[in-house]
């Protein structure tokens, strides 16, 4: 079970000072005593990442220059909710490092449901390929509990202006907003872009003030992030976007995506969905400069975009449950800004290993097929224009 705990809406302020180049204690990376992870599960890491290391690299570096030549710059937001589930934990971690490093190399990605035992194999293996962790206190360092984190992919020219955790007021889960504000340097002048990522209140049945929760906690994201621009935008430069992401829990697009038989339709009725999203973000919306609210993926959609698909999901096999839990919503406060890409990521099995699961209808173990995790990561690409 997981610890729940009671939340207040103060704001915990996790930024480093100018004179200071570790960070605060409260979000340091939670790893084990050695700061390191098994050396087979490292090998393992190393020898499927560093071909493709190093390709990606080479093809970065054209991509950058392509950049270059039209002014502008691509940056990767990315969200992942990892599952604080039992089976295989080192080598789920293992493969979404290695996804995470080798295949969308975000600049930004934001973690949920991250546990001690989980972070001491997944940051060693994210930093030892440059990235940053920030983590929310408390709950990723507590037993029998998960919070979030964020990884950012620094480079000489950036750096993290500041950061913190706002903990819900309407949460009995312990949820709340962890955000860090990075400048970019690049051109005539510095950028900088409001990165976010939250795991909303989950639902539990027979407790529709989770539903509310969640309703609360999106309002009170949308007004922290929208006054933390409007007071932050000429002390920390030019920010040109705020980016909200996480496993929002977020149930309002089920009778648009399925057509349910009257027996499904019984174990999910319809008192219990979320209100569309984007109209109720948009609603938040200031009057201070900038396009409203967007959900990438509804910009860049390809396919259903479920995130939680228990039909193509090998490890969930005889569930019917599809969502798109897992959200990026994104307010550009810069003309000329585009989403280019949106796409999953995580959804092949890892060879060689299975899980032994309990079926409760049928009282019985099934053996499956291992995912890195119960959901799919969204990994979304935004073009900037060069300042």
């Amino acid at each position: 079970s997981r610890k729940r705990t009671n939340s207040s809406s103060v704001l915990i302020d996790l930024t480093c000072s100018d004179n200071d180049e570790s960070p605060k204690k409260p979000f340091a990376p939670v790893v084990n005593e050695q700061n390191t992870v098994p050396l087979k599960l490292y090998s393992a890491f190393l020898s499927s990442n560093y071909k493709k290391t190093r390709r990606s690299t080479e093809e970065e570096g054209q991509e950058k220059a392509t950049d270059a030549r039209n002014n502008t710059v691509a940056v990767t937001f990315a969200t992942w909710n990892i599952w604080f589930g039992p089976p295989h934990p080192e080598m789920r971690m293992a493969h979404i490092a290695s996804i995470v490093t080798k295949d969308i190399r975000p600049m930004f990605i934001g973690l949920q449901e991250v546990t001690l035992g989980l972070s001491s194999v997944l940051f060693p293996l994210l930093q030892s390929e440059g990235y940053t962790i920030l983590c929310q206190p408390d709950a990723v360092a507590t037993p029998n509990s998960y919070g979030c984190a964020i990884g950012v992919l620094l480079g000489s020219s950036s750096r993290i202006q500041k950061s913190g955790f706002l903990p819900f007021s309407n949460s009995i889960m312990g949820r709340g907003l962890l955000f860090a504000l990075v400048e970019l340097k690049g051109g005539q002048k510095s950028s900088s872009i409001l990165f976010t990522t939250t795991h909303l209140e989950s639902f539990v049945r027979d407790q529709p003030q989770t539903n509310q929760a969640r309703q609360d906690q999106i309002k009170e994201t949308i007004q922290f992030v929208e006054q933390f621009v409007f007071s932050n935008h000429n002390k920390h430069n030019n920010i040109v976007a705020a980016v909200v992401t996480g496993d929002l829990n977020w149930d309002d697009e089920r009778l648009s995506n399925t057509k349910k038989k009257n027996a499904s339709s019984k174990t999910t009725s319809t008192n219990t969905q979320d209100p569309p999203l984007l109209p109720l973000v948009q609603s938040l919306s200031s009057s201070f400069k900038g396009a409203l609210w967007i959900d990438a993926f509804l910009e860049k959609k390809t396919n259903e975009g479920f995130t939680y698909d228990a039909k193509s999901n090998p490890m969930l096999q005889g569930g019917y449950l599809q969502r798109r839990f897992d959200r990026c919503l994104l307010r550009f406060f810069v003309d000329g800004s585009s989403i280019q890409a949106c796409n999953l990521y995580g959804q092949d099995c890892i060879p060689g290993i299975t899980w032994d699961k309990s079926t409760y209808k049928k009282n019985a173990i099934k053996r499956v097929p291992v995912c890195p995790s119960d959901h799919y990561a969204l990994a979304v690409t935004v073009e900037f224009p060069t300042p």
